[in-house]
């Protein structure tokens, strides 16, 4: 099983996984929502922002952490502008009001994060990371209290267990061929395996191991993004966490980025 230094290495960006199971925008999204239901083009609008999030999340390995906020910034405004374009039935208004208020605190929260990567200040951008979990964490409930799916980070169970066995594959050397051939995404393959996957098969089999590993969270929006936070355990003690972003792939779920877990 894969231990937290040689996990690391996969990882792309210390932020990558922000931007994954939150709403968004989408190009046809200026529906009011009456059209094909209020549920239906909210979650559209997820289901567009969580696609356009991974380009983002791809694009920033060139441009940086302070790159990768900004345009993720620029992301959730543009999804706020289209979510306030929705008209939600009466029993839904005020939640609908608190998902969006929820947005707009997470949109001025990131202008903070902004600041402390450009300025390199470590400690304040680990507890943006952290805070920044915990208001995604509140606006998905919300969103799930308003009856919607894709927008609340709800995977069906069938996709929940594919993303749990491909976690499962990563922990494991002995399958290192499948997990490298059918659970890293081609941008991972290119950027931490210079486009190799024989690398990767060697990396995964002199990786360090662990006892096992533990789920504590799962969420994302089905059939486009997952966002995983993964327990280590040595002798049933926490020895570690990571939170693994994971895109769905050529038929698979795949692990796209890794990164240290948040703070809780």
């Amino acid at each position: 099983m894969i231990g937290t230094r040689k996990l690391l290495a996969l990882a792309s960006l210390p932020l990558a996984t922000l931007a994954l199971a939150a709403c968004g925008g989408s190009g046809d999204a200026e529906t009011t929502g009456e059209e094909d239901g209020f549920a239906a083009a909210a979650d559209r609008i997820c289901v567009a922002d969580a696609k356009r999030d991974i380009t983002t999340r791809h694009d920033a390995t060139t441009g940086g952490e302070t790159e990768f906020l900004r345009q993720l910034l620029r992301n959730r405004r543009q999804t706020l502008r289209r979510l306030e374009q929705l008209t939600p039935p009466d029993d839904a208004t005020a939640g609908f009001e608190r998902l969006l208020a929820a947005r707009r605190e997470i949109i001025a929260r990131l202008e903070d994060g902004i600041e402390a990567a450009a300025a390199g200040d470590t400690a304040t951008l680990d507890r943006f990371r952290a805070a920044a979990r915990r208001r995604l964490l509140a606006a998905e409930d919300t969103a799930a209290e308003i009856g919607l799916t894709a927008c609340a980070g709800t995977l069906p169970p069938s996709e929940r267990a594919e993303v749990e066995a491909a976690i499962a594959a990563s922990t494991e050397p002995a399958r290192a061929g499948e997990f490298c051939r059918d659970h890293v995404s081609e941008a991972m393959v290119a950027s931490n395996f210079g486009g190799s996957v024989a690398r990767c098969i060697d990396q995964q089999t002199q990786r360090a191991t662990t006892d096992s590993v533990a789920i504590d969270e799962l969420r994302g929006v089905a059939g486009v993004s997952a966002d995983v936070i993964v327990s280590l355990l040595a002798n049933d003690e926490r020895a570690g966490a990571y939170e693994a972003a994971l895109v769905r792939e050529g038929g698979s779920w795949r692990l796209d980025a890794v990164s240290p877990a948040p703070e809780s």
